[in-house]
């Protein structure tokens, strides 16, 4: 196995690997010279004097990894490297192994990584893969990212299989499914998996799915385009409820959602979706939570939402908590039972919005 590195100093580059990553020096064939492992590897360091760098577009590898036996070697390595002033060097202990990353004279990035401790540093050899790690310079709330990473099961494990549906989404199960489904619908700018650590801690035992919206807006993703801060595309909006109204039909088949028993929860871009769907399918949505929401349709349909049940989170230092008025007095007229709360808030959610639609659900 090999690789070969594109120098305009050559020279320079095959003494810095024999020198410090340890490689002897092979043969020479016009302008590539080889060098070789001790294990017979091979780095080809090959004349590029002239020759276009990687730029934007085209590319480069990112960087060539060696091989130390232990972190003493990396160290050791580090010191001679700080004491010939090879220039700007990153030194980090990756918890299965240890690792030094310093460019070579030609520009090409070098990592010296060491075999230990291994894998079974923080698991036994028989439990391997059973344990998600997470690196430190993830700084968020772990069993957040826990929640937005995608599950998957070791072989013979059960697993969810994705279905073909309208709406790009993301499927989250619960260690303890209680036959409940959580639908989530993010704002403006996020995806599938921006709700799904609100919703686990809404609903911990429950089915979560989240969806992604389908039009881009000013280059962000969204559920229906706006035309300003306040007006919508209706016949974008009619189009996208009669998507929605497809996958809801299709989520029982698909993961076995019980329509009786799936609540649906969007914020602000997706909540104003999930109470326009309300508006123009009014049996199909029973219970429903509307984040900073407001009302997107011009038309008022006449529609029967008895035995709905909404709450209704807007916030006091919102440009639209004054508008989540319409939407909740809209529902409310149409039969619904709306709690409405007005939170110290601002149009962004926080851990009182969590709390609430906890003990609201």
């Amino acid at each position: 196995y090999g690789a070969t590195i594109l120098s305009e100093k050559p020279q320079e580059t095959a003494e810095f690997l024999v020198r410090h990553m340890g490689l002897a020096v092979g043969s020479r064939e016009g302008n590539i010279q080889r060098l070789v492992s001790d294990a017979q590897d091979i780095v080809d360091v090959r004349d590029a004097s002239g020759f276009w760098t990687a730029a934007p577009g085209t590319g480069a590898i990112d960087h060539i990894a060696f091989r130390a036996t232990d972190r003493a070697a990396v160290e050791a390595v580090h010191a001679e490297l700080a004491a010939a002033d090879a220039g700007e060097m990153n030194i980090h202990d990756r918890q299965y192994f240890h690792s030094l990353y310093v460019r070579e004279p030609g520009g090409s990035l070098i990592e010296f990584a060491s075999d230990g401790p291994g894998f079974a540093t923080d698991e036994t050899v028989e439990t391997l893969g059973r344990q998600l790690f997470i690196p430190n310079h993830f700084k968020g709330d772990r069993e957040a990212l826990k929640v937005m990473l995608p599950q998957f099961g070791l072989p013979g494990e059960e697993r969810v299989i994705y279905r073909d549906l309208p709406f790009v989404h993301r499927v989250h199960m619960p260690d303890n499914w209680d036959g409940t489904t959580l639908v989530l619908m993010h704002g403006t700018g996020a995806n599938e998996t921006a709700l799904l650590p609100l919703g686990r801690k809404a609903a911990p035992n429950a089915m979560l799915i989240g969806l992604r919206g389908r039009s881009v807006d000013e280059g962000y993703p969204r559920f229906f385009r706006r035309l300003s801060q306040t007006t919508f595309d209706q016949k974008e909006i009619a189009s996208e409820v009669e998507a929605f109204v497809g996958f809801i039909e299709d989520i029982g088949p698909a993961y076995g959602a019980d329509p009786a028993r799936t609540a649906f929860l969007g914020y602000s871009n997706g909540g104003n979706m999930i109470g326009a769907t309300m508006q123009l399918y009014p049996e199909l949505i029973r219970k429903a939570v509307l984040l900073r929401s407001m009302n997107v349709l011009e038309d008022r349909p006449v529609v029967d939402l008895s035995g709905a049940e909404v709450l209704s989170l807007s916030a006091i230092n919102d440009f639209y908590g004054p508008l989540a008025g319409e939407i909740e007095d809209r529902l409310r007229t149409a039969g619904a039972d709306v709690t409405a709360r007005v939170l110290d808030a601002n149009h962004g959610l926080d851990a009182e919005d969590e709390v609430i639609v906890h003990e609201w659900l």
